[in-house]
């Protein structure tokens, strides 16, 4: 119940797990070539095999928007903004693109190692300062 709720009012509370639907045809029928994959609700639809890691942050910051604001209201604001603004500058897509490449950048430096304390020399691992960085795992 608290989902069908969510589904139509939002939740500020309500944290969604996203599906993913790999090679949709359905993607494949609306987007543009542009485009790799859509979210509608907790729905994903990837056009083509697989989204890169940075899509996939993206497409999950749109499930939280509809998680946030409910599917009518999401979906509503939406158009209006892409009318308004275009798709560049619509709201939506400027914060999924920048909470994507925080998300990304974030995943990044947990990987390489960047920012850690490097107890070899000073540099903090960081080879801009002259480490050596422990590498990307």
């Amino acid at each position: 119940m608290k989902t069908l709720w969510a589904f139509w009012f939002g939740s500020r509370t309500l944290t969604l797990t996203p599906r993913y639907h790999y090679s949709s045809n359905l993607a494949r029928w609306i987007l543009p070539d542009s485009k790799g994959a859509f979210t509608f609700w907790r729905h994903v639809f990837i056009k083509r095999g697989v989204l890169p890691q940075l899509g996939m942050f993206h497409e999950q910051e749109h499930v939280d928007q509809f998680a946030r604001l409910g599917v009518p209201r999401f979906c509503v604001l939406y158009v209006w903004y892409n009318i308004r603004k275009g798709y560049h500058d619509n709201p939506f897509e400027k914060a999924a693109r920048e909470k994507a490449s925080a998300r990304f950048r974030a995943e990044f430096e947990r990987r390489c190692g960047y920012g850690q304390a490097n107890p070899m020399d000073d540099s903090g691992g960081d080879p801009a300062r002259g480490g050596d960085g422990p590498g990307c795992r």
